[in-house]
C-alpha cells in the first residue's frame, strides 16, 4: 500500500490572523510618519501617497481656491498639483482633517461641482 504525503495546510483563519497582526503593527508607524510630514492620520491611511501630494495646497505661494462648509465649519483648499486637482480639508481650528487628489477630475468646473455636492461653497 502506498502512502501519499499530504502536507498539512495552514488554516486560512491563521493566515488572516497573522495578516491582521501585521497590519495593526504597521498602521501606527505609517500614521506617525505621515503626521510628522504634516498629513492627517485619516488622509495617510485612506488616501496614501495622494495625501502627501495634496500638501502642496498648504504651501506658501500655491494658487489656492478656498471653500467653506457652514454646516461643519470646515474649510476646503483646492489647488492644482502635477496636472491633478488636490483637496485639503481643515477643521475650524485649522487642523487638517484629510487631504486627497481628485485624479479623474480634469477641469475646475468638475471640482466646483464636487465641492458643492459635499456641502462646500466657494469663498474666493
Amino acid at each position: 500500500m502506498t502512502t501519499f504525503f499530504r502536507p498539512r495546510l495552514i488554516p486560512i483563519w491563521l493566515l488572516a490572523l497573522v495578516a491582521l497582526v501585521a497590519l495593526v503593527a504597521l498602521v501606527p508607524m505609517a500614521m506617525q510618519v505621515a503626521v510628522q510630514a504634516g498629513v492627517s492620520a485619516h488622509a495617510a491611511v485612506r488616501h496614501g501617497a495622494a495625501a502627501s501630494e495634496a500638501q502642496a495646497c498648504k504651501q506658501e505661494g500655491a494658487s489656492v481656491t478656498m471653500f467653506y462648509n457652514a454646516a461643519t465649519g470646515r474649510t476646503g483648499l483646492v489647488c492644482q498639483v502635477n496636472g491633478h486637482w488636490a483637496v485639503v480639508i481643515l477643521d475650524e481650528a485649522g487642523r487638517e482633517v484629510t487631504s486627497f487628489v481628485k485624479e479623474k477630475m480634469r477641469t475646475f468646473q468638475q471640482v466646483l461641482k464636487y465641492m458643492r455636492n459635499v456641502g462646500y461653497e466657494l469663498v474666493q
